[in-house]
């Protein structure tokens, strides 16, 4: 039987979160201001938008739709900060769509 796309979700997370581990462990903490050019973001600021983005995802699923103004003041202001929140809402994430009936995902 093909998995469904709540099943492949599930999947993706449990993939990504550990690669975005791996990632965030091999930043050298010195450099995180660090930026290639001048209108590229540096590491911290790319960290504290990957934090934010998955504090919408519990959101979405939840209410099927978008708000980044419902977390907006919960915006991290130090790396480590990022990277809790990040790990904490990609699990809180899972754990939401992996108890999710596939009629409550559509």
């Amino acid at each position: 039987m093909p998995k469904t796309s709540r099943q492949f979700f599930v999947e993706t997370l449990t993939d990504e979160l550990a690669r975005f581990e791996r990632v965030f462990k091999a930043l050298p903490k010195n450099k995180l201001n660090y930026t290639p050019h001048k209108k590229s973001a540096s590491a911290l600021k790319i960290a504290m938008g990957l934090a934010l983005e998955a504090m919408t995802l519990p959101i979405i699923l939840k209410t099927g739709k978008i708000d980044f103004a419902m977390v907006a003041s919960n915006m991290p202001k130090t790396f480590d900060d990022s990277v809790k929140i990040f790990k904490s809402q990609m699990l809180k994430t899972k754990n939401m769509a992996s108890k999710m009936t596939e009629k409550e995902w559509l």
